[in-house]
């Protein structure tokens, strides 16, 4: 009985090590959603990609080019355009046209943002303004207690080396 457990378990052991890639990972639903132009459900997979670290450059890239195609989600294609730059290894063959895809982002959100400017009210920019300070404000605060968070991990991160050794 024990002879033919410990080979079961070491037919499921060796099922589990040499069995393909599974075509169900988050980017193959990514990129089956675009085939099916479910542009939606395209950008979640290609996110939980990215969360799940799985063809992560790729996944930047075709969040972009989605992005890029909706004026509201301009800001997010060219964050995605720069991490894909950020991530991309020196030899890319796409680097080139994934910086001029860049600008081209850049150059339309500055546009955008220049006719949402225009068209506002003397009212509407000063709110807007205060929100954006607002903002600018969270931010910082957020930013500063991560600091502090991190240099208070990093000191206890010290203390427990040195107790270690």
């Amino acid at each position: 009985m024990r002879v033919r457990t410990a080979l079961l378990l070491g037919a499921m052991c060796c099922w589990l090590s040499c069995r393909p890639v599974d075509e169900g990972t988050y980017y193959h639903q990514a990129m089956a959603s675009l085939d099916n132009k479910d542009y939606g459900a395209a950008a979640e997979a290609f996110q939980r990609a990215l969360l799940n670290k799985e063809n992560t450059l790729s996944a930047h890239l075709q969040l972009a080019m989605m992005f890029e195609r909706q004026e509201e989600r301009l800001p997010l294609a060219v964050w995605h355009y720069r991490a894909y730059l950020a991530m991309a290894p020196p030899d890319d063959g796409q680097v080139d046209a994934v910086r001029q895809w860049l600008e081209r982002t850049e150059r339309a959100l500055l546009a955008s943002l220049r006719l949402k400017l225009d068209q506002a009210s003397d009212e509407e920019r000063v709110m807007r303004v205060k929100l954006l300070e607002e903002h600018a404000q969270r931010q910082k605060n957020w930013i500063s207690m991560l600091e502090q968070e991190n240099r208070q991990l990093r000191e206890s991160l010290a203390e427990e080396r040195k107790v270690g050794k």
